[in-house]
């Protein structure tokens, strides 16, 4: 009876290993990069909802492009270039009495992969591959929030959430996700960043909630929801998505 029992166990690690295994191959050979940064925005979204206790506006788009009303008004080649490439579109942006937080998420289809960079770099690597150093493309968003008026108040911060782990050099210091998921600079005025890990065991939103509940107060009630009623207004349709997507592809 005992034998039998082993062999049932055995049996049935087995059964989970190879379930495991032609999970994970499946991920990799028919992993769609689009799906999943789609994926892992949304539950981001539901995790800072949910720690903050705010609404989370996803998708919003600046500087809308509008090729009717520039084609009137007789631009230049050039011209329309630069109107098309300034229309920029935020991954997700909340507010509450602390300020407005800017957030640009990064994902990876690998837990283990590691980005590494700071501030000064363009390029960040990350494991065999690299990126837009995502602070800096992050600024653009930001940038937009003061242009579009929504704010007259320095209270827009450049936050970075990303399921994979970082490397992080600041000021000659080395910061490393493996020791805590979570750097931030929320009360530096010249900078007003944080990158985040969070995701595959890693739990960065819930230092970044500490960190900011224990900012002073820079917005009133009414201009929280001033500001809110503001960014709804430039959250995207499906139809803009697509426009803008197209419109990425042309210009980039």
């Amino acid at each position: 009876m005992l034998e039998i029992f082993k062999y049932i166990v055995i049996i049935a690690v087995v059964a989970y290993l190879l379930k495991l295994a032609f999970g994970l191959l499946f991920m990799y050979l028919f992993d769609n990069p689009q799906k999943r940064g789609e994926d892992y925005e949304e539950r981001t979204a539901g995790r800072l909802k949910h720690a903050f206790n705010v609404p989370v506006y996803r998708n919003l788009l600046f500087n809308k492009y509008n090729e009717e009303e520039a084609s009137k008004q007789g631009l230049t080649i050039e011209e329309h270039e630069a109107l098309m490439a300034a229309e920029t579109e935020a991954d997700m942006v909340f507010v509450n009495r602390k300020g407005i937080f800017c957030i640009e998420c990064k994902s990876r289809k690998d837990g283990s992969d590691v980005m590494t960079g700071n501030l000064n770099q363009s390029i960040w690597n990350v494991s065999f591959d690299q990126l837009q150093n995502p602070f800096d493309q992050n600024y653009k968003h930001v940038k937009a929030i003061y242009e579009a008026g929504i704010t007259d108040k320095s209270c827009v911060y450049n936050i970075v959430i990303t399921n994979a782990g970082f490397k992080f050099v600041y000021c000659g210091l080395d910061k490393d996700s493996s020791k805590e998921p979570y750097f931030g600079m929320l009360r530096n005025k010249s900078e007003m960043m944080a990158l985040v890990s969070d995701g595959h065991g890693r739990n960065g939103i819930r230092f970044f909630e500490k960190d900011v509940d224990n900012l002073p107060d820079i917005l009133t009630d009414s201009e929280v929801e001033s500001i809110r009623e503001a960014l709804k207004s430039h959250v995207a349709t499906k139809k803009e998505r697509k426009r803008h997507a197209r419109l990425m592809e042309e210009t980039h």
